[in-house]
């Protein structure tokens, strides 16, 4: 299914969910709709089809289990070379920033915002505890890391950001702390 034609199936599913009033209908539909918002959130990265086969010189018989093919196909690439290709692929002109860019710059900003703070506001004590947290992070051993303090920090630096008289410095960083606060909570679970 393309995005476009998962989009207007859950348009269509939010258009007559609002006339569905049995409470059992209501949930098949609420789950359904919760099913195709995570599809959403997924992109395909690629099919098999027998003109593939075909094209390694196999041939394929009518009875052939494409599915499962497919799928012995999707687990190979994935646990071989998905990974390093994404990353490889993703950080070469998209834009993406690896973990430890993020963090570098999360870092400099939190030193910032502790040095000067607006005005005659004093950086709070949550905000310097959080630029010692996110200076003590260290990006090679990821899987010790706080990932419920990073993401409670990152919402009191959101709001810090806000505050300030200048929103363009709000502007700036709020993706990358957006991303950062879902990598996080991604990460803590």
């Amino acid at each position: 299914m393309t995005q476009d034609f998962k989009l207007r199936m859950l348009n269509l599913l939010n258009w007559i969910g609002a006339d569905v009033t049995d409470p059992e209908k209501q949930t098949q539909l609420a789950t359904v709709k919760l099913e195709l918002q995570r599809e959403l959130n997924s992109f395909q990265v690629t099919s098999l089809h027998r003109d593939d086969l075909i094209g390694v010189g196999l041939v394929p018989s009518p009875s052939l289990d494409m599915e499962r093919l497919a799928s012995k196909m999707s687990d190979d690439y994935c646990e071989q070379l998905f990974h390093q290709h994404l990353h490889t692929i993703a950080t070469d002109g998209f834009d993406v920033l690896t973990i430890e860019n993020a963090i570098s710059v999360l870092r400099n900003l939190c030193t910032d915002i502790c040095a000067n703070p607006d005005e005659d506001m004093v950086a709070p004590v949550s905000m310097r505890e959080f630029k010692d947290f996110v200076h003590s992070l260290d990006t090679d051993s990821r899987t010790e890391w706080d990932y419920k303090q990073l993401t409670l920090g990152l919402s009191t630096l959101k709001s810090e950001l806000k505050s300030y008289s200048d929103l363009g410095t709000y502007e700036t960083y709020k993706d990358l702390i957006e991303n950062l606060t879902i990598y996080s909570t991604v990460c803590e679970q």
